[in-house]
C-alpha cells in the first residue's frame, strides 16, 4: 500500500506500532503455560521424580521425599552412585 502511494510511510508505521502494542499487551496478560517432561521413575519405590538442584548439581529426585530417599539420576546423563546410610568417604588430595 505504501509502494502503491495509497498510504502514507507515517501512517503505515503507526498501524504497524499500534498493531504490535497490542499484541505485546495481550501476550503479557496470558500465562506462559509450559510443563517439563516427566522425570524418570524412582528406583526405590517407583514413584514420580522431578528435577532437583542439589550441592553437586542437577539430579532427578522422588516426590515422596522424606519418607522415600530414592535418586534416578544425574541431568547430565552420568551416572549417579547411591552410597549406604552411614558410610563417609574420605579423599586425600595431592596438590602440585
Amino acid at each position: 500500500e505504501v509502494a502503491a502511494g495509497r498510504v502514507s510511510l507515517e501512517d503505515f508505521m503507526a498501524k504497524q506500532n499500534a498493531w504490535v502494542v497490542q499484541l505485546v499487551c495481550q501476550g503479557k496478560s496470558q500465562p506462559l503455560a509450559m510443563q517439563s517432561p516427566p522425570g524418570p521413575p524412582c528406583p526405590e519405590c517407583g514413584g514420580r521424580t522431578v528435577q532437583r538442584q542439589g550441592k553437586n548439581g542437577v539430579f532427578f529426585g522422588c516426590v515422596n521425599y522424606p519418607a522415600c530417599r530414592g535418586i534416578a539420576g544425574s541431568c547430565s546423563g552420568g551416572p549417579t552412585v547411591k552410597m549406604p546410610k552411614g558410610l563417609k568417604l574420605k579423599l586425600k588430595l595431592n596438590l602440585r
